[in-house]
């Protein structure tokens, strides 16, 4: 039985170009999602029309919580690969 607890949390690596490149889809039963830039890089995040100049930006090393949306997120770099790590929690 659920009473709106976080119940399974799933976990991905995705490497990230100069393209926008998908990190995970949209989740309506997201309960936060947490991005890390493991790469050398730092990484733009946004939606599909991310740019570097538009994107918000993670530094290398860097966490990004998620709390509020269950909307897909997307990202990219201005130059070079970063491998990003996320887990979302959902309920």
């Amino acid at each position: 039985m659920s009473y709106g607890l976080p119940e399974k949390s799933t976990k991905a690596a995705v490497s990230v170009g100069v393209t926008a490149t998908l990190l995970i889809n949209g989740n309506r039963n997201r309960y936060v999602l947490y991005i890390v830039n493991e790469g050398a890089s730092k990484v733009y995040l946004g939606d599909v029309n991310v740019t570097s100049t538009t994107g918000m930006p993670l530094q290398s090393g860097s966490i990004w919580p998620d709390y509020d949306t269950k909307d897909a997120w997307y990202a990219i770099t201005a130059s070079g690969t970063a491998d990003i790590r996320l887990m979302e929690v959902t309920i």
